[in-house]
């Protein structure tokens, strides 16, 4: 006599919640996030002059929530990343890892969050690879963590009110 047959999905489930707690830990070791109370457009700025500051070059500044709100999704809310690359740490760690170019180039998201923004940027795997490439990894690491801790700073700047936004 044979076994009845076994949901399809049975044997599958607790490979998927070992997925998930996995990308879960992942998110959590590997994204560097920071709050602030600046409006998104504000925040790109200052990601942008921050990557800027230490010799990074802004390749490109995506649009994503107003790509989405073009599309038709009205109200959609503001998600923009920002790309951006050091050369000449790029060579190292490319000297050092060729197959690292996957990691290339290095970004930071900015999104709204009530009435600010989030700022996160994903951490290099600076645990693997060899010496020469972790330390690459390590260095850009520190650069990122920087940018991102540049860029949500609270600059000393007068706060517009409401009564100034609209006028009586």
């Amino acid at each position: 006599m044979r076994a009845p047959p076994r949901a399809p999905y049975g044997a599958i489930l607790p490979v998927l919640l070992a997925l998930l707690a996995c990308g879960m830990a992942a998110r959590a070791a590997g994204i560097y996030e920071r709050r602030t109370s600046k409006p998104v457009a504000e925040t790109v700025e200052d990601v942008e002059f921050a990557a800027s500051d230490r010799n990074f070059r802004v390749v490109n500044t995506l649009h994503i929530g107003r790509a989405i709100r073009d599309r038709g999704a009205t109200g959609f809310p503001d998600y923009e990343v920002v790309l951006f690359c050091n050369l000449e740490y790029t060579r190292r760690l490319l000297e050092a890892d060729p197959a690292a170019v996957v990691l290339c180039p290095l970004r930071a998201s900015v999104r709204t969050d009530g009435d600010g923004s989030i700022i996160a940027a994903p951490l290099l795997p600076a645990a693997s690879g060899n010496a020469r490439s972790r330390d690459a990894m390590e260095a850009l690491n520190a650069h990122i963590r920087a940018i991102v801790d540049e860029a949500a700073e609270e600059w000393n700047r007068p706060r517009r009110t409401h009564a100034e936004e609209k006028p009586r």
